[in-house]
């Protein structure tokens, strides 16, 4: 164990749940009251129905999973829900995407509904996607927040033209080489959330429905991303260099062609590689027992090992993209991050403090290696592998810094 290690694990500290629960923070309380309510399965299934669909209505919400909540200090609080919806006329199931924010009074949402949701809302009436629900914004007063319905997002409003079937056929079929070479015909397309975890950015799995040359039904999967921070423009740049620069090397990475870009719509289209991120399933199966040897399926330490090899071969490219990220950046990151909290929650925040005083401390007696050419977000969903074959996806956060950003 390191003396940092020792240092930190000799302090451990308890908190009771009034301590780390923010739903039980006075300051939390008074601010944005109605909080608690949003985020009760319970209670806010019965306002969604009512609000959204109607009671007695043809199609009723059989599950509401709140979640990703984001509090943007003292203003609002992001929350998501992904619901289950069951039609009862035919049986099928739908699982729409759900967004609200809870403010602190009704002056704050009902602008946030007119100035805001509003005018996107306009831009997509009579989207397929919309017909079923009784209207797709709303203010639901018992819990102080306004809702609207994916793709319907008044800060990523590009994702709207992005989730449009229609246009995307037209656009899709300009693009795809098996398209433009006739080796498949597009007949539908099917948009679904593939990532929203970080804002203002949305990666779209575009699954075709088509026919091959031959008349057999065929089905191809490209990958969509809408960014309202230049993101995708500078990813083309990106790709471009990174897969020439692996290709003269002859290093084994697949990295996703870029099949388009479209300005207008903030989208950046890009192939599907084979496989499946794969870390966190092996890691999880080793703290728990379950993993069976099989021929086709690595050991976790051959994982690792695979995930290190990738490492090496992006840090050692020497491309000279991405803006610098320092060690003092990411500790001024966090530590801003901390202070937010200790508003909220006194006590852990004033802990979280002692400890990354702590740890920036250790950190700058270590010697600094020479910047380069870094991932930025080299975690196990951005690691695929297909059992024969392993690659890397999502470069929107490139950067010159310390390997060590990479590996945690």
């Amino acid at each position: 164990m390191s003396s940092a290690a020792r240092v930190l694990d000799g302090r451990t500290a308890r908190f009771s749940r009034a301590q780390l629960d923010p739903l039980l923070s006075p300051v939390l309380q008074s601010e944005l009251p109605g909080l608690a309510i949003a985020l009760d399965e319970d209670a806010m299934r019965p306002l969604l129905q009512a609000t959204l669909f109607g009671d007695g209505a043809r199609y009723q919400i059989d599950r509401c999973n709140p979640g990703r909540a984001i509090y943007l200090g003292g203003d609002f609080c992001g929350v998501r829900y992904e619901l289950e919806v069951r039609d009862t006329a035919s049986g099928d199931t739908i699982e729409p995407l759900v967004m609200g924010r809870v403010f602190r009074d009704h002056k704050a949402r009902a602008a946030f509904l007119r100035e805001r949701l509003e005018p996107v809302a306009a831009r997509l009436r009579g989207r397929p996607e919309l017909a079923i629900f009784r209207t797709p914004i709303a203010l639901l007063e018992p819990a102080s927040m306004a809702v609207h319905v994916f793709p319907i997002d008044p800060e990523l409003p590009a994702v709207g033209d992005a989730t449009d079937r229609r246009r995307l056929i037209e656009l899709l079929g300009a693009r795809l080489p098996d398209v433009r070479e006739g080796h498949f015909a597009i007949r539908d397309c099917r948009v679904e959330v593939a990532n929203y975890a970080r804002w203002p950015r949305c990666t779209l799995r575009y699954t075709l429905e088509g026919i091959a040359a031959g008349g057999a039904p065929s089905w191809r999967v490209v990958y969509g991303k809408v960014a309202a921070d230049g993101s995708g423009e500078r990813t083309l740049a990106v790709i471009a260099a990174l897969r020439e620069r692996l290709a003269q090397r002859g290093d084994r990475v697949s990295i996703p062609r870029v099949l388009g870009f479209w300005p207008d719509l903030q989208l950046l289209l890009l192939e599907a590689i084979p496989g499946r991120s794969f870390i966190s399933r092996l890691l999880k199966e080793h703290l728990t027992g379950t993993q069976t040897p099989h021929s086709s399926t690595p050991s976790l330490a051959e994982a690792i090992a695979t995930c290190g090899r990738i490492a090496v071969a992006i840090h050692t490219t020497k491309i000279g993209l991405g803006s610098r990220r320092a060690l003092d950046d990411e500790l001024g990151w966090s530590e801003r991050s901390i202070q937010a909290l200790r508003r909220v929650s006194p006590d852990l925040g004033a802990q979280l403090h002692a400890w990354h005083g702590q740890i920036a401390a250790y950190a700058r007696q270590a010697r600094p290696l020479e910047p380069g050419f870094s991932h930025g977000d080299f975690t196990g969903s951005n690691l695929i592998s297909d059992g024969t074959a392993s690659g890397l996806v999502d470069f929107d956060t490139v950067c010159q810094a310390q390997p060590a950003l990479d590996l945690g």
